[in-house]
């Protein structure tokens, strides 16, 4: 499991009484989408949110998988849903913002062009 990971855990179980009993993996399953990603579940958003700094942004694009393969290699936590990308992390935020938005981001941040699909 990666340090980050444990460091949550850790952090979670002292500041949500539900979670002190629950093992790294229990915690693993209920937090986060994938064992190895950094995804969030709905429930883990809830949970982190109230633990740690949030940064929400609307979402202004459809998310292809694609965008969801780039988003796996970020480095910090995040939630997504329909309407709304939330990051875990400052830095993410901020580069977000200088990009101008979601769109941009996962655009320029993953390499993914409006038009990838098209034979060159």
């Amino acid at each position: 499991m990666i340090p980050l990971k444990s460091a949550i855990f850790g952090e979670v179980r002292k500041q949500h009484e539900k979670s002190a009993d629950l093992s790294d993996d229990e915690l693993n399953q209920i937090i986060f989408h994938h064992n190895s990603g950094l995804r969030l579940t709905f429930q883990g958003f809830l949970i982190l949110k109230n633990i740690f700094t949030v940064y929400s942004f609307e979402m202004d694009i459809t998310l292809t998988a694609k965008h969801q393969i780039g988003m796996s290699t970020l480095s910090y936590p995040y939630y997504i849903n329909p309407k709304r990308f939330i990051l875990f992390s400052e830095m993410d935020a901020l580069v977000v913002k200088l990009q101008g938005g979601v769109k941009p981001f996962l655009e320029n941040q993953f390499n993914i062009a409006k038009d990838a699909d098209q034979p060159g």
